[in-house]
């Protein structure tokens, strides 16, 4: 099952067995009782392992993904730092219920509605941040939870950019005072986003993570 899963280039999220805190990182290498990953960083700060060392690994996914738990048995440079992980024994199939979100700056154009063939009118505003699941924005509209909303934006993948449009609804709301006046910061949750639009989201998000903390 793991040659199925596991792939040179697969973008994984990595964390200290029993830990919460997550890092990124990618698998670089691929043998018949090990396979190597990159060193995991977040916010620029690398995960620092030992040999023994026990490392949960999640594979991210659309609806689901795999997760399972590794030992460093090796480290090496090859020229890159490389951390090297036994095999897993068991590989666990998980739904997807938390995401990675990038703070990035996106416009981002919103209208209320339940449906996308109404004449609806488009509001612009800016997101804060943006994941696989949701975004959040900023706007000087409050809209009560579970407000249903449709969002468009373009994904500025590099050479490729892609048109989003999808419905989304109200998941949050918080009040923020700024020195220009009054705004809501909401919480989006995208409904019925294509996987295909997902996985690209994804790609961004961890591709951006990346260039920022300068990971090769």
């Amino acid at each position: 099952m793991s040659k199925k899963i596991l792939r040179v280039k697969l973008k994984i999220e990595v964390s200290r067995e029993g830990e919460e805190i997550l890092y990124f990182s990618s698998i670089q290498d691929f043998k018949e009782e090990y396979f190597s990953i990159s060193l995991p960083y977040r916010r620029g700060r690398p995960l620092n392992l030992r040999m023994g060392d026990r490392v949960k690994i999640t594979v991210p996914g659309d609806s689901e993904a795999f997760s399972f738990v590794s030992e460093v048995i090796g480290q090496r440079n090859d020229p890159l730092r490389l951390i090297d992980l036994a095999l897993p024994e068991r590989i666990e199939r998980i739904q997807r219920r938390h995401f990675v979100r990038l703070p990035v700056n996106i416009d981002v154009f919103f209208a209320e509605g339940e449906d996308a063939e109404e004449n609806l009118t488009y509001f612009k505003a800016a997101t804060v941040d943006l994941s696989e699941g949701g975004m959040r924005i900023r706007t000087s509209q409050n809209f009560p939870l579970e407000t249903c909303l449709w969002v468009k934006f373009t994904l500025p993948l590099e050479g490729n950019p892609v048109e989003i449009f999808t419905r989304t609804r109200v998941v949050r709301t918080v009040v923020q005072f700024l020195d220009s006046g009054k705004f809501y910061e909401t919480a989006l949750e995208f409904i019925d986003l294509p996987g295909l639009r997902r996985d690209q989201i994804f790609t961004y998000v961890f591709k951006r993570m990346i260039e920022q903390r300068q990971l090769v």
